[in-house]
């Protein structure tokens, strides 16, 4: 009998050790959004990223800084890989890109690609229309400058981002300083953009 109820007191309490086991366990494991991204990986994105693009990844118009949220991983990696190499952010009068390039430098390759990881769990944000614009003219512009990288849809590739996905401040920023489209100028843009709507 005395066996029987040892039996018994050690079943129960290992029964009991198991459930809390897995209960102080389960406490333990970060969090998750749709099954992607811990709690860390937030807090990576929370504390460099969302300080200049946003807690959802939607950029600040006010400090002129593109929507991040639903872009491309591959597109993602490529422009930080250009700020950590000095492609981008290196010039004296790109002050949005010094900070990004000093902001990427700080972070080690593991921070970035969990806030990468991050990244791709936003959801999609559509962005309020701001420009006006000469419609025609605009798809006139979009068809010879830029549709060959963007595509006829503004879709991209994995060669070039999507057209309309960059807020309108940023995009005119990227049109007005790119060296193939010297001749395009910050004027035309809002003509250009008209044809993505």
């Amino acid at each position: 009998m005395k066996s029987h109820t040892l039996l018994i007191s050690l079943g129960l309490g290992f029964l009991i050790l198991t459930v809390l086991g897995f209960f102080f366990q389960w406490q333990e494991i970060p969090t998750t959004r749709q099954g992607l991204g811990t709690l860390q990986t937030k807090n990576v994105f929370q504390t460099t990223c969302a300080t200049c693009h946003g807690e959802k990844g939607e950029g600040i118009q006010e400090l002129m800084t593109p929507s991040i949220a639903s872009l491309p991983r591959w597109y993602l990696e490529e422009q930080i890989q250009k700020f950590r190499n000095g492609q981008r952010g290196n010039h004296p009068k790109d002050l949005n890109g010094q900070k990004m390039r000093a902001a990427i430098s700080a972070l080690s390759a593991d921070e970035i690609n969990e806030a990468l990881d991050y990244i791709k769990i936003l959801p999609v944000l559509s962005h309020a229309s701001t420009l006006l614009g000469d419609a025609e003219r605009g798809y006139q512009l979009y068809y010879d400058n830029c549709m060959a990288c963007h595509r006829f849809n503004g879709h991209g590739e994995v060669a070039s981002s999507e057209a309309h996905h960059s807020m309108v401040c940023k995009t005119g920023i990227c049109l007005s300083s790119s060296r193939n489209l010297k001749k395009v100028s910050v004027a035309i843009i809002p003509m250009m953009i008209a044809a993505l709507r």
